[in-house]
């Protein structure tokens, strides 16, 4: 399976299957927070939301090579107050369930679109510096892989890892 596969099937279901009353054991998010930590994520891609590098170019570029390799876990946590730190202006989300996930799928429509408009485009994140459409839907899947394994709506590691 692709990352651009799993975006679609089997994430979005289980995104989708969500309930305002989701929560993680292991995780202090609730759902509603985890929605609109994802649509952060696709808001900082297609550059709605901009945010500045907070590594210095050769440490971007060693936390790059290891996160995008084809390892079978991820084995590096990002920290905690990254976004906090990079956010140049930071969006109101709702604090509504409903609200939070139309507001997630427009912004992972918006993100197809943005890429289709601009192929060639590149955006930043905060700590893997700029990124082009194939390392953000990888960043996008793994991602919102390992916030699903923490809602334990994804109980083993499924095959995407190897394209």
């Amino acid at each position: 399976m692709t990352y651009s596969d799993f975006l679609l099937e089997p994430a979005s279901p289980l995104i989708d299957k969500l309930t305002r009353e989701t929560k993680s054991d292991c995780c202090r998010q609730e759902c509603v927070e985890m929605l609109n930590h994802f649509t952060l994520s696709y808001m900082i891609s297609t550059g709605a939301v901009k945010v500045r590098a907070v590594l210095p170019p050769e440490r971007i570029a060693f936390h790059k090579v290891r996160f995008f390799s084809k390892q079978k876990h991820i084995t590096q946590v990002l920290p905690q107050n990254l976004l906090e730190q990079s956010i140049m202006e930071k969006p109101v989300f709702p604090t509504d369930y409903k609200k939070a996930l139309a507001l997630y799928k427009r912004a992972r429509q918006d993100f197809d679109a943005y890429f289709r408009a601009n192929p060639m485009a590149k955006s930043c994140h905060p700590y893997f510096g700029y990124l082009c459409y194939e390392e953000w839907v990888q960043f996008h899947a793994r991602h919102i892989r390992h916030h699903l394994v923490q809602l334990s709506c994804l109980e083993s590691l499924p095959g995407f890892y190897y394209e």
